[in-house]
């Protein structure tokens, strides 16, 4: 589960029970690790497998190997702000490398 830099909130990928039983996610909580309750939430345009956040906190990355994409979801406006397709052929996990 990511979490921002401070650990104060964690990022939960949810989606439909019959997505998630295939890994998939179309949903991000933004809950507070301290009293959990919900911060905010992220619908994607499309059902991602697997989420990473930017070292600064700013920026959701998400991966869908369904449609070959990449999600960038903004973490204070708990929005998509890109879309990127075409990325590989069965794209599984985003890694952050120095």
């Amino acid at each position: 589960v990511p979490r921002s830099p401070d650990a104060k909130i964690l990022y939960i990928a949810v989606g439909r029970l019959s997505e998630r039983s295939t890994g998939m996610a179309d949903r991000i909580l933004a809950i507070d690790a301290m009293t959990g309750r919900q911060l905010g939430s992220i619908k994607t345009s499309h059902p991602f497998w697997s989420l990473t956040i930017s070292r600064d906190g700013r920026n959701l990355y998400a991966v869908g190997s369904e449609h070959k994409e990449l999600l960038i979801l903004d973490t204070t406006r708990y929005e998509e702000i890109r879309h990127i397709s075409g990325i590989g052929l069965n794209p599984a996990r985003a890694v952050l490398v120095p």
